[in-house]
């Protein structure tokens, strides 16, 4: 189960299941019956009478019975040391190279199926990953899996998210990635005091635009208040940034679709030397 993809967190169930043929395994015949595992495909032919008569009369096994069937044969550790590793590995790889091609969506999972098949030596070899995996009771190890697994998704998404040492089922994080965190470009803070924009209501007019408006005018004290101090701008005048303001103050004006994008409003000290500066401008005409 993925539940964030910008950083990628990976859950894995920790109990499985196990399918078996209802045929015996013969690489000279191709018939679905032998090598396709699927109940949907199973379900369809009888069990042969002379197969092992071990295997399971629903040709299904979770893996608390794979794993005392491995304590009988004298591989008591392959689960841990071989088996589980490999489903990890592989599922883990499989998710990161398709990392950019996942919806980044923000408060929401998926719940992933790998279809895998153990070699002789028993490595995993992953087969496929499905996005949408059968959870009906199809047989009696299903039936009572799968209502299991969808009660500890909530308690990973819900219960977790709300309460980090919750308990989470048989659901266990077995990566979470680390995003590093990108170096300053110029190495000197360009923190952006920004403004909230709000749409006003659309004109009766077809032709008119959504205009945005902004709120009362921020006076220094509040800026000051509200904001750290800040470094003065003549530490940020180097030629990359006297280059940048070049290039904004000689760009072309852009338009976007349905608004109209304004200048932030001046402090109210800027507005009072700019009004002096008009007045002084005026009188100057005046005089002439």
């Amino acid at each position: 189960m993925v539940t964030s993809v910008q950083p990628l967190h990976i859950w894995m169930y920790g109990e499985c299941y196990l399918r078996f043929s209802t045929q015996i395994f013969n690489l000279e015949n191709f018939h679905e019956s032998l090598h396709l595992t699927n109940h949907a495909v199973q379900c369809k032919y009888a069990n042969y009478t002379q197969r092992d008569k071990s295997l399971p009369e629903q040709n299904m096994w979770d893996s608390n019975i794979f794993k005392n069937y491995l304590k009988d044969i004298g591989k008591p550790t392959v689960w841990d040391d071989i088996i589980f590793p490999g489903l990890r590995e592989n599922i883990i790889g499989t998710m990161l190279a398709c990392q950019d091609t996942m919806d980044r969506r923000a408060n929401t999972f998926e719940l992933y199926g790998a279809d895998f098949m153990l070699g002789e030596d028993f490595q995993p070899w992953l087969l496929e990953i499905n996005s949408c995996p059968d959870l009906s009771p199809s047989t009696n190890v299903t039936r009572r899996m799968c209502p299991q697994c969808l009660q500890d998704v909530v308690k990973v998404m819900i219960d977790n998210r709300r309460n980090p040492s919750a308990d989470t089922g048989q659901f266990r994080l077995v990566y979470k990635q680390n995003l590093p965190k990108p170096p300053l470009y110029l190495g000197m803070s360009l923190l952006v005091r920004g403004r909230r924009l709000f749409k006003t209501k659309k004109a009766k007019s077809k032709e008119s635009k959504e205009k945005l408006t902004l709120l009362q005018d921020i006076t220094d004290a509040t800026i000051n208040r509200q904001f750290p101090k800040l470094s003065p701008v003549s530490d940020y005048n180097g030629p990359v940034i006297k280059d940048f303001i070049e290039d904004i103050i000689h760009a072309p004006s852009m338009e976007s679709s349905g608004y109209e994008f304004i200048p932030a409003l001046p402090s109210t000290s800027a507005k009072k030397k700019h009004s002096s500066k008009h007045e002084r401008k005026s009188k100057r005409t005046r005089e002439r």
